[in-house]
């Protein structure tokens, strides 16, 4: 089911043009997504990796789109917000302000 919908929330970035996508589930989210980025012909850089979360600017359609990757809520809500989410939040904020 969510490899069907991929092309779909593809659509749905090039009408809304986002500056920031947070994918919530990262375990199933993740293979999906990247595949459909390939399949897209979009790019993904400057990945880095937070103790399970991840964060990587998405090329696609002469556009940067910062992408986080983060377990579902219900892993990292009450034991790793401080240390994955405040780092994730943090290195967004730093590349927001680079554009």
């Amino acid at each position: 089911m969510i490899p069907a919908c991929m092309p779909l929330v593809f659509d749905d970035i090039r009408l809304l043009r986002p500056q920031i996508i947070i994918l919530q589930g990262r375990n199933h989210l993740e293979k999906p997504f990247v595949r459909e980025t390939e399949r897209q012909s979009a790019k993904l850089e400057n990945k880095l990796e937070y103790n399970g979360a991840a964060l990587a600017d998405l090329i696609w359609n002469d556009q940067k789109i910062i992408l986080a990757l983060l377990r579902h809520p219900s892993r990292w809500l009450e034991k790793d917000w401080e240390r994955v989410i405040l780092p994730v939040i943090g290195e967004i904020n730093n590349r927001l302000a680079e554009v």
